[in-house]
């Protein structure tokens, strides 16, 4: 917990954080940052897996009445949202659902940004980009690291 919060500095203008293990493609839970603020007070050498709850998947496909339905059923205000091949989306919160059925971006007090979801989705790409970079930086050092045992 102490690592996240000294490296995520503005981690509490969210009320709920997904918890991934390595890559956004191993999405573990949800963290209520309330729970994660009490948890710090108390011992923040504590993991956040230890204090995450579990989050849903929907697939990107289903229409926001099923969505909305489903978060009032799950009693749940966020969702990781999966492609057809498995892959994650991004996620889609109750927010969402009832901002696209009014037609509105609903602003509170600290919301920056109007468009959220457009946002969302550019830091998905950004970070998308960033992991195929650092792999593929790997896999450049392991062939050369191979050709020259050969030469």
């Amino acid at each position: 917990i102490k690592e996240v919060m000294e490296s995520e500095p503005n981690i509490f203008k969210f009320s709920r954080i997904p918890v991934y293990r390595g890559s956004i493609e191993d999405v573990t839970g949800i963290v209520l940052t309330k729970r994660l603020f009490k948890q710090s007070m108390e011992d923040d050498s504590v993991s956040l897996y230890t204090i995450q709850d579990k989050i849903h998947s929907i697939h990107e496909n289903l229409p926001v009445t099923i969505v909305l339905d489903m978060f009032i059923k799950k009693k749940q205000h966020m969702f990781l949202v999966k492609d057809s091949y498995d892959q994650t989306e991004g996620i889609v919160t109750l927010e969402d659902c009832v901002e696209t059925l009014l037609g509105i971006e609903i602003m509170d007090e600290s919301d920056t940004t109007e468009d959220m979801r457009h946002l969302a989705k550019l830091k998905m790409k950004k970070k998308r980009r960033e992991e195929k970079l650092r792999d593929k930086e790997l896999e450049d050092k392991e062939s050369q690291l191979g050709s020259s045992q050969f030469s």
